[in-house]
């Protein structure tokens, strides 16, 4: 899906776009607490936010406060690959002025979080994160 709001941004249907957008984050609301989402999912999402955040015609301050409900409901392994992974991924979410604040509220949200403790948990924590 968010391949299609990409396609209809880039083929100039910015409203189709925006409904496709906000259909899928109905989408994900509803899906959260039963569906563990890939890294390549979690990517595709956080890069179509972005694109959309790039976009005067389609950037809403409000979507960012999703991305950021969005990341407090993922597990707490894929929690901490996104904060790794991000300051090295060419997403350009320093670009982007509604973005700026993106990274640092899921690192405070991070730091407070109760890790658990069962060795499971750990050695995923220790493993290189998987897109």
């Amino acid at each position: 899906m968010t391949s299609l709001v990409l396609c209809l941004m880039n083929n100039g249907c910015v409203e189709g776009a925006l409904q496709t957008a906000y259909r899928l984050a109905s989408l994900l609301d509803d899906t959260l607490p039963h569906h563990q989402f890939s890294g390549s999912q979690i990517y595709s999402y956080l890069d179509l936010v972005v694109a959309l955040e790039a976009d005067h015609r389609t950037a809403n301050p409000r979507r960012i406060h999703h991305l950021v409900q969005f990341f407090r409901h993922l597990e707490i392994h894929r929690q901490c690959c996104l904060v790794i992974d991000l300051p090295q991924d060419s997403t350009p979410l320093n670009g982007v002025p509604s973005c700026l604040g993106f990274y640092e509220q899921i690192c405070r949200h991070l730091v407070t979080v109760d890790f658990p403790t069962d060795s499971t948990m750990i050695r995923q924590l220790t493993v290189r994160c998987p897109v």
